[in-house]
């Protein structure tokens, strides 16, 4: 029963590694595999030998380069995860060799450890973890997968690729890098990225490159085409430049390796979603991604938020509450931003969500689509129609919502409360993963006003 489990756990890893090599190439949380982990603690290869075979129809080839070389504990959980792609009654076998084996017919491989299968027949969805084909029978998988797998256990990857990379500021101290010495901390990680030996890291002004969408932004220079197979990096001057729809996750990566807080700064046009509270000539917006079942959506809501009030009595500040709901509570969060749409009651509004926030906090259970009603009736000291509010919720409330969750999407906001502070006068904003505290937020607030 723990071999099983084992074997669950490690097959559920490979496809979150795989499933993310189809967008941002390596994981997120890059395998906090910036911080190694010893071999040992992969779980010991099952008793029965690997089946080890080069001539069989359905092979899992190990393709090595001196040390560089995957083990047998990973190649069996990765033989555990492509057997699903493999016929009912056929046996996928296991054979390493080296680069330079002539089954490979002198191909060049942008990394190594790499991985490929030999098979007679592939189906379509084995095909989105191919990134290059070798003959009719010899399909690579995507080099993030054994360059991850190798980066998480200590073991040395080679590229064949090198490459050198620009990491473009922001404007604001929060989008910035102190120095050349953070930057050249970055080398491993962007190599990684890059799938390529990325063997200088220039920090850049963000007037260099003006049109850029976000910021920092990440720039590589290389005689070989580095883009391919490797969708997020796109062309642009005459180098490949990360694209800034993933800037979130990039951002995320540099903070974690160079150990300092750095943020996303977005450029150009406003993310216009949810319901607003405040003036609309107000200088700065907060864009609140939240949700009403979400305990630190519920204490930003709750705690934070009430202290911003006077900024936004005085017309500093106006909030846009984007409500970004999991989709079994769309309707509940469509009824809560129709009340503000049908009575443009600002003040019920926002007394209606610190309820619900407080709710959640005592309860930590979401409100029902009746317990908002009821604190609508109430906020309307009982003259809310509420065939407006289903007309809304029908014609536009639900619309309201999913176009939340199509902003999110587009800059890779996956977690609530995420909060964007938008300067209207110059159009950039600072985006914020998670609680932060009013006098933090109050902070940025401040100088996003002052250093543009």
């Amino acid at each position: 029963m723990v071999k099983r489990n084992i074997k669950i756990i490690a097959a559920v890893v490979i496809a979150t590694i795989l499933a993310f090599s189809l967008v941002l190439g390596v994981l997120p949380y890059l395998l906090s595999g910036l911080s190694k982990k010893p071999l040992e603690t992969l779980p010991q290869t099952p008793e029965t030998s690997l089946p080890t075979s080069c001539d069989m129809p359905y092979v899992l080839i190990s393709i090595y380069k001196g040390d560089s070389k995957l083990p047998p504990q990973i190649l069996s959980y990765v033989r555990d995860y492509f057997k699903q792609y493999i016929p009912e009654g056929q046996e996928l076998t296991v054979c390493e060799l080296p680069w330079n084996h002539s089954m490979f017919k002198g191909h060049v491989f942008r990394a190594f450890p790499a991985l490929a299968i030999k098979a007679e027949n592939v189906s379509k969805t084995f095909m989105d973890h191919v990134g290059e084909k070798i003959g009719e029978k010899i399909y690579v998988i995507r080099y993030s997968l054994a360059v991850d797998l190798a980066t998480r256990y200590g073991i040395p990857v080679q590229y064949s690729f090198e490459a050198k990379a620009e990491i473009v500021q922001g404007v604001t101290e929060y989008s910035r890098i102190d120095n050349e010495t953070l930057a050249s901390k970055l080398k491993y990680l962007l190599s990684l990225i890059a799938v390529a030996n990325v063997t200088e890291v220039k920090l850049v002004e963000q007037t260099q490159y003006p049109d850029i969408e976000a910021y920092p932004a990440v720039l590589y220079s290389s005689s070989k085409n580095i883009s391919e197979q490797l969708p997020y990096l796109k062309p642009y001057r005459g180098k490949y430049l990360i694209d800034p729809k993933y800037a979130l996750p990039l951002v995320g990566l540099i903070s974690y390796t160079i150990g300092a807080q750095v943020y996303t700064e977005l450029h150009g046009k406003k993310p216009e979603v949810g319901v607003v509270v405040g003036s609309s000539e107000a200088p700065i917006s907060l864009i609140v991604f939240t949700d009403l079942a979400c305990s630190y959506c519920a204490k930003l809501v709750n705690e934070t938020l009430p202290k911003l009030d006077g900024l936004v009595r005085e017309g500093r500040i106006s909030i846009n509450y984007a409500y970004s709901p999991s989709p079994h509570m769309m309707k509940e969060h469509a009824t809560l931003q129709c009340y503000l749409k049908v009575t443009g009651d600002q003040e019920g509004y926002v007394e209606i969500v610190r309820e619900l926030a407080s709710k959640f906090l005592k309860e930590r259970k979401a409100a029902t689509e009746s317990e908002i009603k009821a604190l609508e009736l109430k906020a309307s000291n009982g003259t809310l129609d509420f065939s407006e509010i289903e007309k809304c919720v029908n014609e536009t409330g639900i619309k309201l919502v999913e176009e939340v969750f199509n902003e999110a999407s587009e800059i890779s906001v996956t977690a609530t409360p995420t909060i964007i502070v938008w300067n209207n006068r110059e159009n950039i904003g600072i985006i914020v993963e998670g609680y932060l505290p009013a006098d933090k937020l109050e902070e940025i607030i401040d100088n996003l006003l002052s250093t543009v």
